[in-house]
C-alpha cells in the first residue's frame, strides 16, 4: 500500500517538472499530472534499469529520475500533438487522418490510451456518415463543420 501512495507522490512530482519544460500544457490537474508523471515514471525506469541497476538499498536512481522526466515530457509532447491536431480540425478526423497527419507510429489505437485521451485533453469519438468510421474530435469542437 506504501508504494502505491509513494508512486502516486512521486508521480505528481515528476508531471510537475515535466510540465515545466512543456509550458503549453498548464491546463493539466492534480489528476492529470499524477497520470502522465507515473507513466513517465514506468516508461524512464524501465529504460534507466536497462542501462544502470540501483545500488541494493539506494532510496534514489538518479538515472531514473533523469529518464523518468524525460519519459513524461514525451509523454506530455505526445498529447500536446494530439490535441493541436484534432483542435485544428473542428469537424474532427478519423484514426487515419489523425495518424498520418501526426505521424503516429500506430495501426490502431490502444484503448487505455484512448481513455486517457477523454479524460486529458477531451477526446470525443462520434459514429461518421461516410462509411461508419469512428470521427474523433475535442470536446467543444464536435460536431461543427
Amino acid at each position: 500500500m506504501l508504494h502505491i501512495i509513494w508512486s502516486i507522490i512521486v508521480g505528481f512530482f515528476i508531471g510537475l517538472v515535466a510540465k515545466m519544460f512543456m509550458p503549453g500544457v498548464g491546463h493539466l490537474g492534480f489528476i492529470e499530472t499524477t497520470l502522465v508523471g507515473i507513466v513517465g515514471s514506468v516508461v524512464g525506469g524501465l529504460i534507466a534499469r536497462t542501462f544502470s541497476k540501483p545500488k541494493p538499498g539506494q532510496a534514489v536512481h538518479p538515472p531514473g529520475l533523469i529518464l523518468s522526466i524525460l519519459g513524461a515530457v514525451i509523454v506530455l509532447f505526445i498529447l500536446g500533438k494530439i490535441a493541436d491536431g484534432l483542435g485544428a480540425q473542428p469537424g474532427g478526423m478519423t484514426w487515419k487522418e489523425l495518424r498520418d497527419e501526426l505521424r503516429l507510429p500506430y495501426e490502431r489505437p490502444c484503448p487505455e490510451w484512448t481513455r486517457s485521451l477523454e479524460r486529458e485533453i477531451g477526446l470525443v469519438r462520434r459514429k461518421g456518415s461516410a462509411g461508419g468510421a469512428l470521427i474523433w474530435s475535442i470536446k467543444g469542437n464536435a460536431g461543427r463543420t
